[in-house]
Formats: C-alpha cells, sequence, structure tokens
C-alpha cells in the first residue's frame, strides 16, 4: 500500500463502507472524498483522525501503513530474542505491543493454515500440527529451507491475480508453499498454546549449553518472524489482500492451473 489514498480505499473496503458512507461521516461532499481516494488530494491531518474512527485503525495505518508497522515492529522483537531477552519473547506470546491490525492479519493466515489442513489432511494436523513439539519445529523448518533451497517446486508460466481460495490448494499447492504454512501454523500452535515457562523448559531439554531463549530464536523463531516480514515487505508496494500470496508464493499472484474448480 504505497500511498494514502490506497490504504484509505482498503479499510473503507476492509469496513464494508460504501464510498458516499465515509464522506457523510466526514462530513463533506462526495467529490472531495473521491479525491482523497484518487489521490488527487490528501486528506489533513484532522481528516486522518476522523478517518482513522471511522475505520478503527491505529493512525499510522492510514499515515505510513500497516505494512511498515508490522516490519518495525518484528524486526526488533527478532533483535531482542536473539540477545536472549524473555520478556520480549512472552510479550509476542501474550500479543502484547502489536497492533491490532497485525494480530489480525496473522490470526486470519493461521485459520485459513488450519483450514486447509483440516480439511485436506486432518490426520496431520492432528498428529504434528495442532500441539507439536519444539524438536518438530526444527525438523519442519530444516525440511522447508532443504526445498526451498533446491527449488523442486514447480511454477507455472501462466498466472492469475486473485486471493487465495481453499478450492485452489490441491491444484497449485507445491511442497514448498505446504511447508511452509505447516511450520506457520504449527509455530503459532507452538507459541499460544503454552506459558513462557513451558517453552523454555522444553527448549532447554535439546539446547545443552546454550541459552534457551536464543537457541529457540536461532532454530525457529526469526526464520517464523522471517517469513512475515518477507511477505510485509511485499506489501509496501502493494495492498494486504497480496500478504497470503506473497507469503505462500512469494508472488503477488497465484499459478494458473488449467480447469481449476
Amino acid at each position: 500500500m504505497y500511498c494514502i489514498s490506497q490504504r484509505i480505499k482498503y479499510y473503507r473496503q476492509k469496513k464494508n463502507l460504501t464510498q458516499m458512507e465515509v464522506a457523510f461521516a466526514l462530513g463533506i461532499h462526495i467529490d472531495n472524498y473521491l479525491d482523497f481516494e484518487s489521490g488527487m488530494q490528501i486528506p489533513k491531518y484532522d481528516m486522518l483522525i476522523r478517518l482513522m474512527h471511522i475505520f478503527s485503525i491505529p493512525y499510522n495505518s492510514l499515515k505510513i501503513g500497516i505494512e511498515q508497522e508490522i516490519i518495525t515492529f518484528l524486526s526488533k522483537y527478532a533483535i531482542n530474542v536473539v540477545l536472549g531477552n524473555e520478556e520480549v519473547l512472552n510479550a509476542y506470546i501474550s500479543d502484547k505491543l502489536i497492533p491490532i491490525e497485525a494480530n489480525l492479519l496473522f490470526l486470519e493466515l493461521f485459520n485459513r493454515g488450519k483450514q486447509y489442513f483440516e480439511i485436506y489432511n486432518p490426520q496431520y494436523y492432528t498428529d504434528h500440527l495442532q500441539n507439536p513439539s519444539f524438536l518438530f519445529l526444527i525438523n519442519i523448518y530444516e525440511t522447508h529451507k532443504k526445498l526451498d533451497e533446491s527449488c523442486n517446486h514447480i511454477k507455472s508460466k501462466h498466472y492469475i491475480k486473485r486471493k487465495l481460495d481453499l478450492n485452489d490448494c490441491i491444484n497449485i499447492m507445491d511442497p514448498l508453499a505446504i511447508s511452509k504454512w505447516a511450520f506457520y501454523v504449527a509455530m503459532r500452535n507452538f507459541l499460544k498454546k503454552r506459558q513462557i515457562e513451558e517453552i523454555i523448559n522444553e527448549v532447554k531439554e535439546i539446547s545443552e549449553n546454550i541459552d534457551a531463549v536464543q537457541f529457540l530464536s536461532i532454530k525457529v523463531f526469526v526464520p517464523y518472524l522471517s517469513m512475515i516480514i518477507n511477505a510485509a515487505e511485499g506489501c509496501i508496494n502493494t495492498d494486504l489482500n497480496d500478504f497470503e500470496n506473497l507469503f505462500l508464493f512469494n508472488s503477488f499472484t497465484l499459478p494458473y492451473i488449467e480447469n481449476v474448480g
């Protein structure tokens, strides 16, 4: 979302509001509001504040974009956890200081991934992703990394631009994308279903003389955050609707498969 006009349009649509409804709420003529969405006019500070309240979002989401906010705070988390800061790790686990819009984005990606595995491979989800061990997280990330390095996944020469639909998954989800989504879903379950003490104790069982928080960060936490950061960075020049495609396929588009659905 590279400019305020696109961000305004995105959050209006996300709120299921018409242009007329937003113009009325702002107390301005519809033509003036249309200038905001077209980029002909840039809203002044007081107008941005009103838009923030109408869309129920933080001010910076319009001013600089939630994508940059995601990148900034996740980078800070990664650095602090690498340094062994258990308090920062606990803040991430408990969703403290995470922007609401970002948290909803992460939750939506998790829920869609969870739904995918529950529908197409329920046994795998139950046995491995629902309550994963730390050792499993290491193994699945290593598997994903090897797939990524080998580049054996097949990409079509033709692309379509659209939001990922679960009906597409059987046709276009290659092993690399599946391993990435599995790692994301398993990692979120691991972090959200345990207290910080449980996590640290489990990591200590295999970290030997290395600090548990640092070991966790190096093995899985930083790679997990990096996947999200990479997708968010791509969204700076597009919009958050592309986040899932960027996360799974490193592309704004989905591979086109003939005779899909």
